[in-house]
C-alpha cells in the first residue's frame, strides 16, 4: 500500500503540490463565516481558537508536499511557503466578506514551520544523536 502511493505521489507530483495551492486559495476567498452560526473565532481547543489551530493544519503539509512530493529545494520551499502563508492571509484584506487577521497569518507561518519539524524528525528517522 505504501509502495502504491509513493508510486502515485511521484507520478501526480505537480498535480498533488498545484491541488494544495488550489486547496489553500479556496479556502481564502470563499465566504466561510456565512453558512451557518457556527464561528470558529468562538470556539478554543486548548485555550487557542479553532480558527487559528485549522489555519496551522492547514499549512502543516507545505514542507511534505513541496520538498517530498514537488522536489522543491529547501531554501525556494521556505521563502515560497513564507510568501505562500502571507498571500493567503493578505488576500483576504481586499475582499468584503473576509477579514485580515495577523494572528491568522502567524498560525499559517507556525504551522508551517511545525510541518517542517516533523518533516526533519522523519527524514532523520527519529534519531538525532546528541553531540557532546
Amino acid at each position: 500500500m505504501i509502495s502504491s502511493l509513493s508510486k502515485f505521489l511521484n507520478a501526480n507530483s505537480s498535480n498533488v503540490f498545484w491541488g494544495y495551492i488550489a486547496f489553500i486559495l479556496l479556502m481564502v476567498v470563499l465566504p466561510l463565516n456565512g453558512f451557518s452560526n457556527f464561528a470558529l473565532n468562538n470556539v478554543y481547543v486548548v485555550e487557542v481558537r479553532l480558527d487559528h489551530l485549522l489555519h496551522g493544519i492547514l499549512f502543516l503539509p507545505w514542507f511534505f508536499i513541496s520538498i517530498c512530493i514537488y522536489r522543491l529545494p529547501v531554501w525556494l520551499a521556505i521563502i515560497a511557503g513564507i510568501g505562500l502563508a502571507v498571500a493567503a492571509e493578505g488576500v483576504q484584506y481586499y475582499l468584503p466578506y473576509r477579514a485580515f487577521n495577523i494572528n491568522d497569518m502567524i498560525s499559517n507561518v507556525i504551522g508551517m514551520m511545525l510541518g517542517l519539524g516533523v518533516m526533519g524528525r522523519l527524514r532523520d528517522g527519529g534519531t538525532k544523536r546528541l553531540r557532546d
